[in-house]
């Protein structure tokens, strides 16, 4: 419960929040809960229906007799109802003209909010309006039928009140009607599946030109004279039937549109489903190639080691490459001795600085590295660190240097100053060289393969430029596998040309590149490459092995 004090403050708040005051102040606010526009029971109309309320007015106050207070206010709202009725006609023409002219402009559209447009939104709130001012009609007219206990006629008699003088009669008779665009009221029409005209007045009083015929009797006259005495519709217009038919083809049309939608809905989501599928199918297509090639590309290395196993009669020492054609697939295996690049744990420092400044290094920045390659194998020294070592231990994370023989390629990548750039080069297209195609932990050191070794590796074994790009273009088209060949090569180039061999010692790296075949024949434009590196053991080993081949690493997607 309340208590007191907050009793008091609710009273003194109360007594101080009284609403306006003034006269314009609660006359403003009086209007708050009022609704305006076509929403309030006041609508503006244009002056056209207010004549078209004035005529109407004329002529239905004589033909239902009203005289009366009653009838009159119920004349007023039958009058006002069909000129409203055509108001809204007119309305709905206007703005439906007005969308027209606004799409026949180029650029042009039909932009609701516009000034002096209130917008198709206002379109189905008049059919509202139209439909309200029909079951006004209506009530009005059923009323006034009752209170005048008199038959709706299907047109205006000559005469129906004695006050109305000849001339209001003819003003009447030839009135335009106002819902069906100013076209006066045929003289004979359909009502009721039936031909319906002029109906003789009452008290005897006919048409000019009316002929009277002989008064029927029996059953179907009397069956014809009850269904006349029927009240018949005013035939201005089927104004429901107008606004029911208005409504029903906007909703007929709002279906439609829904229709449409969904369809066109429906049809993306179909062609989204439709691309997800495609792309899915041509994914899965590809990894299955993919996969078909990796195994053909594996299958010709192993079928190049049995080739190199078996002798010369199947491979020439030295030979780089090998075509090997499968069951709708063809290979491609090139045969890298290790003996074509540099040592990386026996080369000495100027080779290896030959080699990083032909790798595009400045001469600075090449000794930096290839001090640092020298540190990295170098033993480490019994009393104190080596060089380098603070330099390893500043990093993060920390670490200190194998102060040891390279084992693996990728130790290179730890040296200092060595980037990934300047160790993978291009790999994908081979247009530039990197570290690791020129430099190797398992070469042995001595001559490289004159063969497969890459440009810059002849350079840093002591070749001129000129020397190692004329041997490189002249090996494409013929490989040098004679060493009488080879004798003649080294002889012209000097002693550098004593840096030069012939096939590889013990390690080789075979580097396969499979490509399918396709069902018209062509190959495919999808390459898989793979790679291995090889051991080869001799039949009088130290270590007492098989003679044969051994695979000591795969390299995938080379």
């Amino acid at each position: 419960m309340a208590s007191p004090a907050l009793t008091l403050a609710a009273q003194t708040n109360g007594r101080k929040s009284q609403g306006p005051n003034t006269p314009e102040g609660k006359r403003k606010s009086a209007a708050n809960s009022r609704k305006h526009g076509f929403y309030g029971k006041t609508i503006r109309h244009d002056a056209e229906c207010e004549a078209d309320y004035q005529r109407l007015l004329a002529c239905i106050v004589p033909k239902y007799q009203a005289n009366t207070p009653e009838t009159r206010t119920l004349a007023d709202t039958l009058a006002l109802a069909l000129a409203r009725q055509s108001w809204a006609l007119r309305t709905i023409d206007a703005f439906l003209l007005r969308a027209m002219e606004d799409l026949s402009v180029p650029g042009g559209s039909f932009k609701p909010g516009s000034p002096g447009h209130p917008g198709v939104h206002a379109i189905p709130l008049l059919h509202r309006l139209f439909g309200r001012f029909c079951r006004q009609e209506n009530s009005a007219r059923r009323q006034l039928m009752e209170s005048s206990k008199m038959k709706e006629r299907t047109e205006l008699p000559e005469h129906t009140h004695e006050d109305m003088s000849p001339d209001l009669v003819e003003k009447c008779r030839n009135e335009p009607n106002p819902i069906t665009a100013c076209r006066p009221v045929p003289q004979t029409f359909r009502l009721n599946g039936r031909r319906a005209g002029f109906r003789p007045a009452r008290r005897g009083f006919m048409q000019p030109g009316t002929v009277t015929k002989k008064r029927r009797t029996g059953a179907f006259a009397c069956r014809k004279r009850a269904r006349e005495a029927q009240p018949a519709r005013v035939p201005v217009q089927n104004i429901c039937g107008i606004g029911r038919c208005a409504r029903n083809a906007a909703r007929r049309g709002s279906a439609l549109l829904t229709v449409l939608w969904l369809t066109a809905a429906l049809a993306a989501i179909g062609l989204a489903v439709a691309n997800n599928v495609r792309g899915e199918t041509e994914r899965s297509a590809t990894n299955v190639d993919d996969a078909k090639s990796s195994f053909v590309a594996r299958g010709a290395i192993e079928r190049a080691l049995l080739h190199m196993y078996w002798g010369t009669d199947f491979y020439k020492p030295g030979q780089p490459t090998m075509d090997f054609t499968f069951p709708g697939a063809e290979a491609h295996v090139e045969i890298v001795p290790e003996s074509a690049k540099l040592s990386a744990n026996y080369s000495r420092p100027e080779e290896l600085v030959r080699l990083l400044i032909a790798l595009g290094q400045p001469e600075d920045k090449a000794m930096e590295i290839a001090m640092a390659i020298v540190d990295w194998r170098t033993p480490q020294p019994i009393v104190g660190q080596g060089p380098l070592d603070a330099f390893y231990l500043s990093q993060t994370p920390s670490f200190l240097p194998r102060h040891a023989s390279f084992v693996e390629d990728e130790e290179l990548l730890q040296v200092k100053g060595v980037t990934p750039d300047l160790y993978f080069g291009t790999s994908l297209d081979g247009s530039r060289a990197g570290l690791r195609d020129c430099l190797s932990a398992y070469a042995a050191g001595g001559p490289v393969d004159i063969n497969t070794a890459r440009a810059e590796s002849m350079i840093g074994v002591g070749l001129a430029p000129e020397d190692a790009a004329a041997i490189v273009r002249n090996r494409a088209g013929h490989a040098i596998l004679d060493f009488q060949e080879l004798a003649s090569i080294q002889q012209s180039l000097g002693p550098a040309g004593l840096h030069l061999r012939i096939g590889g010692n013990s390690m080789f790296t075979l580097r396969a590149t499979a490509r399918l075949r396709q069902p018209d024949g062509r190959l495919s434009d999808m390459r898989r490459t793979v790679a291995a590196l090889v051991k080869r053991w001799d039949p009088d080993n130290k270590l007492n092995k098989d003679s044969g081949f051994e695979i000591v690493r795969w390299y995938d997607r080379t």
